[in-house]
């Protein structure tokens, strides 16, 4: 004798679950009393229980609702955010240091210091369409693929970014500045060797508070280019 383990259907798991009554008649409910009564018997021989469905977790989509699960969406979300990370993380660090320390201070710098924060206002929904016009239609990118969704969402976390890491940048004391200047260090030794180090907590800060906006839109993101 072979032991085997057979999910049931969604109206026998709805009867189980009492989102179904018995007691309403026949005729207004999607099992029939042949089937009720085999599932009595199957009770009454406890070969029919509830289980943690390990397939949930396991399975893709399916047009069977017992049998779908959610493996697609988390290995979608997680390529999309993998995507999302390697290029917003460096441009949007990159642009910090570059605006914090190193950009002078003229029209054209606070034009883009007015952009980036009214950037980080735009909705969803028209960096999708951004995507579905100019990554799908003007650049020919594969449809259906986390690459697209995640460039859309890298141009949707840039401002948070670069706020949060310019934000860190100016946190870090003048001291730390002049101190290195005036043991000869270069400005660009001086970023990277005693600034970086010390606003890269808040900067990765920044990035976490990013990814996590992206992941709220990655439903809505990675299927508006499809």
């Amino acid at each position: 004798t072979h032991t085997l383990e057979l999910l049931a259907g969604d109206d026998v798991d709805m009867l189980m679950k009492g989102y179904i009554s018995r007691d309403v008649p026949e005729d207004q409910r999607r099992i029939s009393d042949r089937q009720i009564n085999w599932i009595s018997s199957l009770e009454s021989d406890s070969a029919i229980y509830k289980k943690f469905n390990i397939a949930f977790l396991q399975s893709g989509d399916s047009r069977d609702p017992e049998m779908a699960g959610i493996l697609g969406a988390i290995v979608g979300s997680a390529l999309t955010l993998i995507v999302t990370l390697a290029f917003a993380f460096p441009i949007g660090a990159a642009a910090a240091i570059y605006l914090e320390e190193f950009a002078p201070r003229n029209g054209w710098t606070a034009l883009i210091e007015v952009n980036i924060n009214n950037l980080a206002a735009v909705p969803s929904i028209i960096f999708g369409l951004l995507g579905l016009a100019v990554l799908l239609n003007f650049f020919g990118l594969p449809r259906g693929t986390p690459l697209v969704g995640g460039i859309v969402l890298s141009l949707m976390t840039l401002p948070t970014i670069i706020i949060a890491s310019r934000a860190a940048l100016k946190a870090v004391p003048p001291s730390i500045r002049d101190g290195a200047l005036a043991m000869g260090a270069s400005p660009m030794q001086t970023v990277f060797h005693h600034v970086l180090p010390l606003a890269m907590p808040g900067m990765l800060t920044g990035t976490i508070i990013g990814l996590a906006q992206a992941l709220g839109e990655t439903c809505l993101l990675y299927t508006s280019p499809r």
